[in-house]
């Protein structure tokens, strides 16, 4: 859950632990978070299970991992107990000062990641479309091939399935939108229908027609979208130029945004 609110978080509060150090699953949060969010508050919870002295040493030893790890001076920690409310005003009175002074730098700087984070997958994309519309037909070939081999695969396990349509037509959709990013290096990303207790299993018919859907939808993108056997030469050469123009635009916003952050 908390990395699916990632990347729209604006300012994040990170809660710590006493009796526990910091792993490389927060380690790898924190990494991926500041990518996006513009202010963090770290909290460290269980304070009231630990001497003052194991405090201080833990507050330390938080210090120094987390200035190193966010590449800041001076990382402010608060400490908490969840169980007896300690802390939690002075953690409260922060953040609402903060909303009440810096709320639109906040915001800014937030956005202006974000945005960042989005022209890069951008630019990866089109980096990509490049070298497709110029890699060798045989090549090109080869994967589209392997993916085929993949929507059969499917087609036939789905007209085999006995039931947990809902269930089995999620794992096709995770299998295809990772056999596209293995084959094509793009980012192609389904609907994941979240699953309820007691919810009525759809029928087999519909089951084997939304499958042979999710096949055929993707196939028209990727042949849209690479220009597959394309004949016409200056259709091919019109998209070329404006994948050119698109890149050195987007790269001029990210470089000027990113120069305006490290001046912050």
């Amino acid at each position: 859950m908390a990395y699916d609110h990632m990347k729209e978080s604006d300012a994040v509060i990170f809660l710590l632990s006493v009796d526990s150090p910091i792993n490389q699953i927060e380690i790898d949060f924190l990494r991926n978070t500041r990518n996006f969010a513009a202010r963090f508050y770290f909290a460290v919870n269980k304070i009231d299970t630990v001497s003052p002295e194991e405090l201080g040493e833990y507050m330390k030893y938080c210090e120094s991992v987390l200035e190193q790890l966010m590449g800041e001076k001076e990382i402010r920690i608060f400490p908490v107990s969840a169980r007896t409310g300690e802390g939690v005003e002075e953690l409260k009175a922060v953040i609402q000062a903060d909303l009440g002074a810096q709320a639109r730098s906040i915001m800014e700087m937030s956005t202006a990641k974000k945005l960042i984070d989005v022209i890069d997958r951008a630019v990866e994309q089109l980096d990509f479309y490049w070298k497709a519309m110029n890699m060798e037909y045989k090549e090109l070939d080869r994967r589209f091939e392997e993916i085929e081999k993949t929507m059969t695969d499917i087609r036939t396990r789905a007209a085999a399935c006995e039931g947990g349509f809902h269930l089995h037509l999620n794992e096709y959709k995770m299998e295809l939108s990772r056999r596209v990013k293995e084959l094509f290096g793009m980012e192609y990303h389904y609907d994941i229908d979240m699953l309820k207790l007691g919810i009525l299993d759809m029928d087999r018919q519909t089951f084997v027609q939304k499958t042979e859907e999710l096949c055929s939808d993707l196939k028209q993108t990727l042949d849209r979208i690479l220009l597959y056997r394309e004949e016409n030469a200056y259709t091919v050469c019109h998209r070329i130029n404006a994948i050119n123009r698109l890149l050195r635009e987007l790269r001029r916003i990210r470089d000027s945004l990113a120069q305006d952050l490290s001046q912050t």
